[in-house]
């Protein structure tokens, strides 16, 4: 407001002064026009006498000049004739010897002044000009600017407070004005503005709900997934980050903000990284503190790209296991199908003796027993790895199952001269698979008879701190052992201690396999406890009985 009042006052006076130039000029312009019309219908010689013998009527405030038809001056009231030249060419006496009359305005820059003339041509030929010099449009300007720029520093200052007090009487009001709630407009005038806010504030605040909610929902996705997960910008910054990342590269602060290969140290893994960025896909498959990682660098359509790490340490131990099951699966048929098919080619070439026949039919019988037994075991392992069982849990007595599964190897346990003694609580009862639980006291205690040595005990004994507890399985027995070196590998599939002594007695290298997985299908832990010479002790704690 101050600066729009000192340009106003500024414009308006500038026009004044125009205004009033003109206008001056004009007035001047008439006076000398009018002064030469006066002397018009005169000669030059009367003109001459009147103005010797009547000096008044030779005006003091205006010039005479009176000039010949061939442009020398012969008279003039403020300058010597004999000074000056040559008057012909000058633009209004040119104008007033062809037309009768003339006008013009010069200028003079150094003396910031004008001068207006007006000719007239009189009867005999002579040309009278007037003239009367005024200051230029310069000259008013300058004189004018003093007074003018004491008017406008003084309504500058005025329409200073003026405006200062008149914006804060406009301005408090909206600035009081709340836009929490429903906003109310201090002026009708700000009503279309107040609304558009309102409804703006209505579009931030759905948008940022939906945001919060989307963010939220990807931060929930993100935090679940067992798969880490990092996002990139188009720089490589590292956005976000899951916990699973954070348990794969082991940082517990957050990374956010850090460049990727802060992370990925590995320089192919950096080269891979910086091709997602460019837009092109890969797959690397990496080691991370013992585990095997699958990375897919993907990049993002929008710019940047997305590290997905897939934990397969599992899958790759399993297909191991896989191929080395297969591998002893084809080995152990192997043995006793080739046993099998040279007894039978013998029988069948005639090339046995009579009395050898029987033997060889004995044998031909043990081996398929061996092999039935041990496709009976690759079965139920099957079954235990698919986690599916042939009966429901049940509420069961497992010291029952134990006396049942003692009596029916109790032939077998004669013929190895070993003694199997149930002891320990009686009645206790466990929620299990009755048909599981019975296979791991048959394997339990089948290992227990045939590791053992002639004269040798077998004891299972059961122990339940409280009731409802934890109950404790545990098969004691006086065998062979277990050497150190050899007690973490029992429990895998096809391993046995001693090669010779189970071909002997028909070990099949699963039992103990089996007895792990069904320990795992009832959430019970499994401990083995082994001296080389003096027997082994299998525990299994079970973690609940109902």
């Amino acid at each position: 407001m101050t600066l729009l009042a000192i340009v106003s006052i500024a414009l308006v006076s500038i026009a004044l002064c125009l205004i009033f130039f003109r206008q001056f000029t004009s007035t001047l312009r008439t006076e000398i026009k009018a002064r030469a019309e006066m002397f018009r219908e005169m000669s030059a010689a009367q003109l001459m006498a009147t103005w010797h013998a009547q000096s008044a009527f030779v005006p003091k405030d205006m010039r005479l000049t009176l000039i010949a038809p061939d442009g020398m001056v012969i008279y003039d009231n403020t300058v010597d004739a004999a000074k000056l030249g040559n008057h012909a060419e000058r633009q209004e006496i040119r104008q007033a010897v062809a037309m009768g009359s003339g006008a013009s305005v010069r200028y003079s820059d150094t003396l910031r002044q004008q001068t207006c003339y007006f000719a007239v041509r009189l009867p005999d030929g002579f040309v009278l000009r007037t003239a009367k010099t005024s200051d230029s449009i310069f000259a008013l300007f300058g004189r004018a600017l003093p007074p003018v720029a004491a008017v406008t520093l003084v309504f500058a200052l005025l329409s200073h407070i003026a405006a200062r007090r008149l914006t804060s009487r406009i301005v408090e009001p909206i600035n009081a004005m709340r836009l929490d709630g429903e906003p109310i407009p201090p002026y009708d005038e700000l009503t279309p503005l107040v609304r558009a806010i309102a409804e703006q504030r209505q579009r931030i605040a759905a948008q940022f709900a939906n945001l919060a909610e989307r963010t939220a929902t990807i931060n929930a996705i993100m935090d679940g997934m067992s798969e880490g997960t990092l996002l990139l910008d188009p720089r490589g910054t590292i956005v976000a980050a899951n916990p699973s990342a954070g348990k794969i590269f082991g940082f517990t602060h957050p990374v956010t903000g850090k460049h990727i290969l802060e992370l990925l140290r590995e320089p192919h893994l950096a080269k891979l990284a910086r091709q997602a960025l460019a837009g092109q896909r890969h797959e690397e498959t990496i080691q991370r503190q013992d585990r095997d990682y699958r990375v897919y660098f993907s990049p993002v359509a929008s710019g940047g790209a997305a590290l997905l790490f897939l934990d397969i340490t599992a899958s790759r131990k399993a297909e191991r296991l896989r191929r080395e099951f297969s591998a002893n699966v084809s080995h152990e048929l192997k043995t006793p199908l080739t046993s099998i098919s040279g007894y039978a080619e013998m029988l069948a070439n005639g090339m046995a003796r009579e009395a050898d026949q029987a033997e060889f039919l004995a044998k031909i019988r043990d081996e398929s027993g061996r092999m039935l037994a041990l496709i009976d075991d690759i079965l139920l392992l099957s079954r235990l790895d698919e986690e599916k069982t042939e009966s429901a849990f049940a509420e069961m007595d497992i010291t029952q199952i134990a006396t049942e599964t003692a009596a029916a190897l109790a032939e077998k346990a004669a013929a190895a001269q070993v003694s199997v003694r149930i002891a320990g609580q009686e009645n206790m009862l466990l929620v299990a698979s009755r048909s599981l639980i019975a296979e791991l006291f048959f394997n339990l205690l089948d290992n227990a008879i045939k590791y053992n040595r002639p004269g040798g005990m077998v004891e299972v004994g059961f122990s339940q701190e409280k009731s409802g507890g934890p109950i404790k399985l545990c098969v004691k027995d006086t065998g062979i052992g277990i050497p150190l070196a050899a007690r973490v590998r029992v429990f895998e599939r096809f391993y046995r201690v001693d090669t010779s002594r189970s071909k002997i007695t028909g070990g099949t290298g699963l039992g103990l396999a089996i007895v792990k997985h069904i320990a795992l299908i009832h959430k019970a832990e499994i401990s083995l406890n082994s001296r080389e010479g003096e027997g082994t002790i299998v525990t299994v704690v079970f973690p609940t009985s109902g």
